[in-house]
């Protein structure tokens, strides 16, 4: 039976910078000044479809939302979920299922598919060339090796190496909840296989809640061993050392890898944000882009999400791109992280 991904994998993969069409945006909705809405990323001509985050069940227009103003508006009488204030910012805290709020107060937290199962995915059509931010450019150049075993040889060994992110936390697939989006590692390895024509063997390596330090100490048995043309390293979101010291780790898991595949060449992932207002989660991850670019050059490039989601949030919320409300992704951002890595690879 094929899956989701394989039947949908040009609307997954369709790059949220091509504002023409945008395909199951992310939408979480919360109820403020007793007004139930939600932006969307580009002010929308045209709305397609309202969906629960399932993709299962569709919501109508005029009976459970309308469009004004540019954004989706909920009426009280609608069938769609909203939070209230005290649900996603409960003023007593919630053993396990929540943190202290930048602020005072708590922030609701869960794992699993909770968030999923409470957001929608909106489909509408824009103005073309709205998108406000950097779009990643191919990198074929600085990656010739990756290229000619694509292009040539017909095969490649990929192998991710990160922190929860990169395991693909919170995306559906990984949960088990519809509609079963896998990592998007997997993403990236079946646009490869599709574009190429080419058989990529694809390992995935990365554990929750890792660091560069971790990165650095299990590089030979979880990359090294498998000889891999190309590893994509993600770490970041748990680190909270200078950017100076957290470049000397990569670095240092990179020589790891060479030591053992000289021809290896790597995807250094700057990382996303946590939520700005989960207590003690934002620290130095801001500063890293910059340090990791220090490594780029014949055989290493950059996939820079922490712009792309800086640009996302200049419309959207944070609690839309959320998969656990303080740091994972959701399906939508989890799309967004492999247009980002497929742009580099796919011209």
């Amino acid at each position: 039976m094929r899956s989701y991904a394989d039947t949908h994998l040009d609307e997954i993969l369709h790059p949220i910078w091509d504002s023409e069409i945008v395909y199951n945006e992310g939408v979480m909705l919360l109820e403020e000044d007793g007004v139930v809405a939600a932006p969307l990323l580009y002010p929308p001509k045209e709305i397609l479809s309202v969906r629960n985050a399932w993709l299962t069940e569709t919501y109508e227009d005029g009976r459970d939302w309308k469009l004004a103003d540019g954004r989706l508006v909920f009426p009280k009488e609608s069938r769609v979920f909203y939070f209230t204030q005290e649900q996603l910012y409960p003023s007593e805290p919630i053993p396990g299922g929540s943190f202290a709020k930048v602020g005072g107060g708590n922030i609701l937290f869960a794992e699993g598919h909770f968030f999923h199962d409470r957001q929608l995915a909106v489909t509408y059509r824009a103005e073309p060339g709205l998108w406000e931010g950097e779009i990643p450019a191919f990198a074929g150049g600085s990656l010739p090796h990756t290229m000619r075993r694509l292009q040539e040889d017909k095969e490649l060994r990929l192998v991710l190496f990160g922190d929860s992110i990169s395991t693909g936390a919170n995306a559906s697939g990984v949960m088990g909840a519809p509609p079963f989006l896998p990592s998007f590692g997997e993403l990236l390895a079946q646009k490869l296989e599709r574009h190429y024509g080419a058989k990529v063997e694809f390992i995935n390596t990365s554990v929750g809640g890792t660091d560069s330090f971790w990165g650095v100490r299990e590089a030979k048995a979880r990359v090294a061993v498998h000889k891999p043309d190309l590893a994509i390293i993600g770490f970041g979101m748990n680190d909270s050392v200078g950017p100076d010291v957290f470049a000397a780790n990569v670095a240092q898991i990179m020589e790891t890898v060479r030591r053992a595949s000289p021809d290896a060449e790597f995807i250094l992932i700057a990382t996303s944000l946590p939520n700005p207002l989960a207590k003690g989660f934002f620290r130095r991850q801001p500063e890293y882009k910059e340090a990791l670019e220090s490594l780029c050059g014949t055989g290493v490039a950059l996939c820079n999400i922490r712009d792309l989601q800086l640009c996302l949030q200049k419309r959207k919320r944070y609690i839309d791109l959320t998969g656990n409300h303080v740091n994972h992704p959701n399906d939508f951002f989890a799309r967004v992280h492999a247009h980002a890595l497929c742009a580099l690879l796919v011209p």
